[in-house]
């Protein structure tokens, strides 16, 4: 079938071959190639270190040879550095290796199915993401070890050749000619661990890099984006399901809007590009609108993200929002590269229906939790009701493919906080926790573990143990950036991000402003991360409780 490593091998060789043929017709041709482990090998005959012929008896015999050992190994993608990742597998070095470092907070592990057994527990017990990779092969583990000779034998007629593109890569994280990727190099590309995260890093801190990712589907481009920072642009060639030639065509696009010269006449041998004629806007409006369209779609008052509620007529106290949400939504929150909504997100619009449903700026929120993530962009629907006089249910509902709503958030909802108890006095907390240190350097640290959040507010921080305190500063007043901005000082806390999945309890006493005191103390229940975390104005006042 398919499926079998040494059918899906050569397949991907060829049709990373065949895109960058296709590209190289379209005058897109490479400064410098970059291969993924298999897929260095394609790279090389890019490049012109190795002929086609070589090419296919390196993809054909190396993947022949891996069929040997199909069944026997396993795979598994960590949220760990490739030092963190080293450590964790100490007395298992024998049965499992670091495979691939895709970039500074995504590692592959490998080798023997009853190790990645043992050892992926014991992570997420950490709170370390885990998901094992669909393969049954362990490549660059201590599995290949067995394989290297006859690899060598099989690979002795590749007569290897200086390249007219430069190489660099993922074995050496040198940039090289290719005339020594002889059957010694196929050899440590099968055993040695692939290090793309280094290779993408290195590129884009000597010049600002245009990639373009040759394979069926874009699986890359989450990693590389991490690492560019924004420094750098990442494209595919193609995505599953989708159609091929619209969405290179897009590609082609989008690499001239970057900045890379194109010869259109490439693509359009025929005819000659003329300048669109400018339109003056007058923005002025052809179509009527009733007054309450108007006031849902633009009025004052209706929330960021969810506009104006509605009042269902007949249904006594209940609220109804529906609104879309586009992916830039997300800002920093992603799973696997993919938008979703956030924690932060989806609590603020629980506190801002509880506010109107019972016109009351102290409100409180318990119980919210996440069904399912809710992937963005999306159509959504949030309701609120009233269910007795203390008491009120939160529910964010999304749009289906077939037409149908799912509940994905749910939350209770209170029509007043709690009564709040006085914290000690800032200074005393700040002095417990330890020096000053400043923003700036904080979010150095963050960086260096792999994180740079957008929304940077922590000015000053003062951190302990499992206890820390910062006082934020936000260019406008914003709850949802307010409370992103604890999830920076809990992060440091713990030096890792942790997606949040519940919240016990909000109490909110009053709205936070552009600027407040962050105190928050963290604890481990049951291998889960939790955290309390309280927002204080100027003057040491409470503004919001938030527990778990």
């Amino acid at each position: 079938g398919v499926d079998q490593v040494d059918v899906i091998q050569p397949v991907l060789y060829a049709v990373e071959v065949a895109l960058a043929a296709l590209w190289t017709t379209w005058g897109v041709t490479p400064d410098v190639v970059v291969g993924h482990s298999m897929g260095e090998v394609a790279a090389s005959y890019v490049a012109g270190a190795l002929s086609m012929a070589d090419a296919v008896r390196v993809i054909v015999r190396r993947s022949r040879l891996l069929r040997r050992v199909s069944g026997q190994g396993a795979m598994a993608v960590v949220e760990l550095s490739m030092a963190e990742a080293q450590e964790r597998l100490a007395g298992l070095e024998d049965r499992l290796s670091v495979a691939v470092s895709n970039s500074p907070r995504s590692t592959v592990l490998s080798g023997a199915p009853e190790a990645l057994d043992e050892l992926l527990p014991r992570l997420e017990a950490e709170g370390v993401f885990c998901r094992r990779i669909k393969v049954d092969v362990a490549s660059h583990s201590p599995q290949m070890d067995p394989l290297r000779d006859d690899l060598l034998a099989a690979l002795k007629e590749v007569r290897p050749q200086a390249g007219r593109t430069p190489i660099h890569s993922a074995v050496t994280t040198q940039v090289t000619d290719g005339a020594g990727y002889d059957a010694a190099y196929w050899a440590r590309n099968l055993r040695e661990p692939v290090q793309f995260g280094a290779v993408i890093g290195q590129q884009v801190q000597a010049d600002p890099t245009l990639f373009v990712e040759l394979s069926p589907h874009p699986i890359l481009l989450p990693a590389m984006e991490t690492i560019m920072a924004g420094r750098s642009r990442a494209w595919g060639s193609l995505r599953r399901e989708q159609p091929e030639q619209a969405l290179m065509l897009e590609t082609l696009g989008a690499l001239w809007a970057a900045g890379y010269p194109l010869d259109w006449s490439r693509l359009y041998p025929v005819g000659r590009v003329v300048s669109a004629p400018t339109y003056p806007w007058q923005r002025e409006r052809y179509w009527p609108e009733p007054q309450r369209q108007r006031a849902l779609r633009s009025g004052p008052g209706g929330h960021p993200l969810m506009g104006i509620e509605t009042v269902l007529a007949g249904a006594g106290r209940m609220r109804f929002w529906e609104f879309e949400l586009e992916a830039d939504a997300a800002s920093d929150h992603r799973i696997a590269g993919e938008a979703v909504l956030s924690m932060t997100t989806a609590l603020d619009m629980a506190l801002a229906a509880a506010r109107s449903l019972w016109s009351t700026p102290s409100v409180a929120v318990e119980g919210l939790v996440f069904d399912s993530p809710v992937r963005l962009p999306a159509s959504l629907q949030v309701q609120c009701a009233e269910s007795t006089p203390e008491r009120g249910t939160f529910g964010l509902h999304a749009h289906q493919d077939d037409g149908s709503w799912s509940l994905m958030v749910r939350a209770a909802l209170c029509p007043s906080a709690a009564a709040v108890a006085t914290d000690e006095p800032i200074d005393d907390l700040a002095a417990r926790c330890g020096p000053e240190q400043s923003g700036q350097s904080f979010y150095q640290r963050l960086a260096e573990h792999g994180y740079a959040p957008s929304r940077q507010g922590l000015r000053k921080v003062y951190r302990g143990t499992q206890e820390a305190v910062a006082w934020v500063q936000l260019p406008t007043a914003s709850l949802v950036d307010m409370l992103e901005n604890t999830l920076h000082l809990l992060w440091s806390l713990v030096d890792r991000p942790y997606v949040p999945v519940g919240v016990t309890g909000v109490q909110l006493h009053a709205t936070p402003g552009a600027e407040a005191w962050c105190h928050i103390r963290t604890r481990m229940e049951s291998g889960a991360l939790e955290a309390d975390v309280r927002l204080l104005d100027a003057g040491g006042r409470p503004m919001l409780d938030l527990a778990g």
